[in-house]
C-alpha cells in the first residue's frame, strides 16, 4: 500500500509480480491484520502505525478516545468491537 511507488517497481506491479494497493493508510487498513509492517518515510506516521498495533483495545477518532476491554478474558471480542467503533 502506497499513493505511489518508483518507476522500477511500476512494471513488476503491472505484470502481478506483487500487489500494489494505490492509497494512503487509514486506520481501517489494519482491520483483520495478523502482522504490520510500517515503512513509510514519515516517522511520525510510522509510529502512529505501532502505537495503534500495540493497542488493540484504543480507538482514536478526531478528539475521541476510546478505550475497550474484557478484563483479559477475550482479545477477539476486544478487537470485534473496535473495529465496529472504527466503522461507526
Amino acid at each position: 500500500m502506497a499513493p505511489e511507488i518508483t518507476a522500477e517497481l511500476k512494471p513488476l506491479a503491472e505484470s502481478d509480480q506483487f500487489r500494489w494497493l494505490q492509497k494512503g493508510y487509514d486506520d481501517g487498513d489494519l482491520k483483520g491484520r495478523d502482522m504490520v509492517l510500517a515503512a513509510t518515510n514519515d516517522r511520525a506516521l510510522n509510529q502512529h502505525i505501532g502505537m495503534v498495533c500495540r493497542n488493540p483495545g484504543i480507538v482514536k477518532k478526531d478528539e475521541l478516545v476510546i478505550g475497550i476491554t474484557a478484563g483479559g478474558k477475550n482479545h477477539e471480542k476486544v478487537k470485534e468491537i473496535k473495529r465496529k467503533i472504527m466503522e461507526w
